[in-house]
């Protein structure tokens, strides 16, 4: 069975239920998720980027050093999440305009 519909089907419940330590997510944020558990998208120019970054906070104290690459490796992944899950909504409006299309000329 394809890894994505298990954890999925493991999972899905548990999204329906309001416990206070549990967060609810969107099924699109499970798909983000999974779909980063299994490809990573770290890249060598970010790789570069973060070296250069990590050069200059270094002329911080590390109170300050800490703040500053926490807030921006959190910047980081809501820009790459909301990148994903735009795409998957763009993708699914497309193809829906496609199919709408295609009844449409037959």
């Amino acid at each position: 069975m394809n890894p994505y519909i298990q954890q999925l089907k493991e999972q899905l419940p548990g999204c329906f239920m309001w416990h206070q330590e549990q967060e609810v997510q969107s099924v699109l944020e499970m798909l983000y998720g999974y779909y980063l558990e299994r490809h990573p998208l770290d890249t060598k120019e970010m790789d570069t980027a973060f070296c250069a970054l990590d050069n200059v906070l270094q002329k911080l104290t590390a109170k300050e050093y800490d703040k500053i690459w926490n807030l921006t490796c959190a910047l980081c992944g809501e820009h790459e999440k909301n990148g994903f899950l735009t795409g998957l909504r763009i993708g699914a409006c497309l193809a829906a305009e496609l199919m709408e299309r295609e009844g449409a000329s037959s």
